[in-house]
């Protein structure tokens, strides 16, 4: 007897027939199978354009594998070793159905062909072309494929060619590839490690979004990586890159884990996006680096970071919702700033370099705006706000310093009428001469705790609350009212 399933998704509504056998294995794999469509209803659009052919078919899979033979006992293992000669194909040589295998030894020739057949198991029997409307199969079991002594044709890994394997854990790849394409590797979860190969050269969109691999180490000889190749909830901890490549899409590790990045030295600019939305805690940017691309650290809320004297160009929301940073130092080859930069981030202290000439609008807004020393001879020019925009505000208003009347404008010695009389800078509660960077460090010093204006970093604090509670922290001015140990001593904030 077949019964009706109903499936929300956001504003679609899916009568899915499902029988009685099949309706619990459905429930079983709601989490895991319908949030699939529920992330792509809810947050950005994904490497695939899933259809409603997707959801009538997932149904008669789930069917299927309720039907299909037990596994086998716990710790039996079914490993197979096959040599793929010219002409042959793997399916001609296995001895048991590809579902059937945990792991698997590819030498010889392995054709595009081939791949068909281990990817052929995400979706129901009679389909030899990839469809991505179509569903995954439930009993996928490959744990692990070793293609380390074979030759590829074409050397490349083709397209989804391990598409949301849940199961595979490890993937050994030969020297001689050069392509992974559009993701291959999409939703591999378990994938723990992957070694890539010295020959490698192009790494294709999402090529391993939502992927498992926790350490991405990429060889010098990649020269193109495609866009979103790491998004989403991939599970990258670490990143290293040996050499810039020749092109590298946007948003490359959009909405992923990625805590720290090594880039290298031939670096000239922090891609669009490239760590957007990602608990990113460590980065060195190299000197070199001529533009940070448009939200390229965008809401990364645990970074400190600081800038290399070679940038000439921040793009707009560069640095936005970055609230760990407490001051930032602009450096003096900076010639232009863009639109909400620095938007929300929690800055106390900001050093403009000498050489800026223009700052976007809302640059430095819902700020905690203090003291800005702005070290140009000349007021860098300001547009207009835009009238009724929340956010396209003048660089430096909605700051509650601003309300209280607290905000210090510092500027180089025998410029600051030319600042008074200035569009926006005019604006500061107060304007003072200072003489060099070390008369507007002890200034800012003298309110604020935070020493610093130039390269060096804020002093450290080791901070811990009277009951022993560590409370880390890059100024003591940030701390609730109370009694605290600092660095061995007691320190009262009143």
């Amino acid at each position: 007897m077949r019964t009706k399933s109903r499936l929300i998704l956001g504003s679609l509504v899916v009568l899915l027939p499902v029988s009685s056998m099949a309706q619990q294995k459905l429930t079983e794999e709601q989490q895991s199978v319908y949030q699939i469509l529920k992330e792509f209803d809810e947050r950005m659009p994904s490497p695939f354009s899933l259809s409603e052919g997707y959801l009538e078919n997932l149904a008669t899979s789930a069917d299927e594998a309720c039907h299909k033979p037990a596994r086998k006992a716990e710790g039996e293992k079914t490993v197979r070793v096959v040599n793929i000669g010219e002409g042959e194909q793997l399916s001609d040589l296995l001895d048991v159905a590809i579902d059937e295998i945990d792991s698997l030894k590819l030498t010889g020739h392995v054709h595009q062909k081939d791949f068909e057949l281990i990817r052929g198991n995400l979706y129901p029997k009679g389909h030899s072309k990839y469809d991505p409307s179509l569903p995954m199969c439930y009993d996928y079991r490959l744990s692990g494929i070793d293609l380390s002594e074979c030759e590829i044709e074409d050397d490349s890994i083709p397209s989804y060619a391990f598409s949301a394997k849940a199961s595979l854990q490890f993937v050994r790849l030969p020297e001689g590839l050069e392509e992974i394409c559009h993701a291959a590797f999409y939703r591999a979860k378990s994938l723990g490690s992957l070694t890539f190969p010295t020959t490698l050269k192009r790494l294709g969109p999402a090529a391993f979004a939502e992927a498992g691999l926790t350490d991405v180490n990429l060889p010098e000889s990649v020269e193109s990586i495609g866009e979103m190749c790491f998004y989403g909830e991939s599970r990258v901890k670490r990143f290293t890159m040996a050499a810039a490549p020749l092109e590298c899409g946007n948003n490359l590790f959009l909405q992923s884990s990625v805590e720290e990045a090594c880039l290298p030295d031939n670096l000239e600019q922090i891609y669009v996006g490239m760590f957007q939305h990602t608990p990113l805690k460590s980065v060195t940017i190299p000197e070199g680096v001529k533009t940070i691309g448009e939200g390229a650290f965008n809401f990364c809320i645990f970074l400190k970071t600081e800038l290399p004297e070679s940038i000439e160009h921040i793009g707009s929301k560069a640095f936005a919702g970055n609230v760990s940073a407490k001051e930032f130092v602009i450096p003096d080859n900076v010639e232009s700033i863009d639109s909400l930069a620095f938007f929300n981030s929690g800055l106390r202290c900001v050093t403009i370099g000498e050489s800026v000439k223009s700052i976007g609008l809302g640059c430095f807004s819902q700020n905690k705006l203090e003291y800005v020393y702005c070290k140009s001879m000349q007021p860098p020019f300001v547009p207009d706000a835009v009238e009724g925009s929340l956010h396209l505000v003048l660089p430096f208003d909605n700051n509650p310093s601003r309300a209280k009347q607290k905000d210090v404008l510092l500027v180089p010695k025998g410029t600051k009428e030319l600042y008074e009389n200035a569009f926006c800078w005019k604006d500061f509660t107060e304007i003072i001469e200072v003489d060099g960077d070390e008369s507007a460090r002890e200034k800012m010093a003298e309110h604020t705790g935070i020493l610093n204006i130039s390269s060096e970093r804020a002093l450290p604090f080791n901070v811990y609350t009277m009951d022993g509670v560590h409370m880390p922290t890059d100024s003591l001015s940030d701390l609730p009212a109370g009694i605290y140990i600092v660095n061995g001593k007691k320190y009262v904030v009143r």
